[in-house]
């Protein structure tokens, strides 16, 4: 498998080595500081921003490799339908851990 891949680098943190956190913080940090942009637009700006927001987010799912390897292919546009094929689950299971993500997310941006 090869150094540059995601699967990689998720393999490493599985493993609990802490070096595959910083290629996935380089390459999806951006697009989760958008996201949390995204978010807040609309809201009163509190003691958080976009990119605390971001911070807590990557720190939640570097803590669960499950959800954070779901986060992963559904940034990198994965449907849930492959993700359950890629995890060899069924769809039901996918939905339920992106619930848990959302529930995470939606925590980040009220507090």
């Amino acid at each position: 498998m090869p150094d540059n891949s995601v699967t990689h680098w998720l393999g490493k943190l599985k493993a609990g080595d802490p070096a595959g956190a910083e290629p996935i913080w380089n390459r999806y940090f951006p697009r989760l500081v958008e996201l949390a942009r995204a978010r807040l637009r609309g809201f009163p700006r509190r003691g958080a921003d976009e990119e605390d927001i971001a911070l807590s987010a990557f720190d939640s799912f570097c803590r669960d490799a499950d959800l954070k390897t779901l986060a992963v292919w559904k940034m990198e546009g994965y449907t849930n339908e492959e993700i359950a094929v890629r995890w060899g689950c069924v769809l039901r299971t996918v939905e339920r851990r992106l619930r848990v993500i959302r529930s995470l997310w939606a925590g980040e941006v009220e507090s």
